[in-house]
């Protein structure tokens, strides 16, 4: 548990726009007090951490693995806006993915939908994730509404957003991820919401 914290509050402090180019000093001096065993004094370290970022009372929420909980619940908790969250299944409790990676796919999924929400004008803010196991797969869906049209380039999504280059980034980084465990991801537009479908092979080789 102590582990899965460190490495969601990290991930967390990236897309902080405040302390961006202060994380790899942060990064340095946990990773002394870790490395050293001072836990108490990394876990002061971190809950000061966590006061810079000026979070509202923490969103309790049940995926099924604690550090996606960690996620969705920080993410959701420094909106500006109330969004609901809404589950269907729960992640395999063996998922295959390593932890590290696991951060990198589901911070960017929900980043990128708690941000479409927070743009909503007339529809009710809601992210759904949708989990179901067939066989050895695991199937993934995250979904949020959208009042717009997104547009298109070669087949690819064009984002709305000013910084063009991190959005590809973190785009990228999922794709990244999903194909390093042989897995599929797809982004579509129907019936007036946008949708991230991800399919992997849960059999641990």
């Amino acid at each position: 548990m102590e582990k899965e914290y460190y490495d969601a509050q990290v991930k967390y402090i990236n897309e902080i726009r405040s302390i961006r180019h202060d994380i790899q000093a942060h990064m340095i001096v946990l990773q002394y007090y870790l490395e050293s065993e001072n836990y108490d004094k990394a876990r002061a370290y971190l809950s000061d951490m966590k006061k810079h970022q000026n979070l509202e009372q923490v969103v309790m929420k049940d995926t099924g693995h604690d550090l996606v909980n960690a996620i969705v619940s920080d993410t959701l908790s420094r909106a500006q806006r109330k969004i609901d969250f809404e589950m269907t299944g729960m992640l395999p409790a063996d998922f295959v993915m390593a932890e590290y990676d696991m951060c990198t796919l589901f911070s960017n999924l929900f980043s990128n939908a708690c941000e479409a929400c927070e743009k909503l004008e007339y529809r009710k803010p809601v992210i759904s994730m949708d989990v179901s196991e067939a066989a050895s797969e695991c199937k993934i869906v995250i979904r949020n509404p959208i009042e717009w049209k997104i547009e298109t380039d070669n087949g690819r999504f064009v984002t709305s957003k000013e910084d063009k280059r991190s959005h590809g980034y973190g785009t990228g980084n999922m794709i990244r991820v999903v194909q390093q465990y042989h897995g599929q991801i797809d982004f579509l537009v129907t019936e007036g919401y946008f949708c991230v479908e991800i399919t992997l092979n849960n059999k641990k080789e």
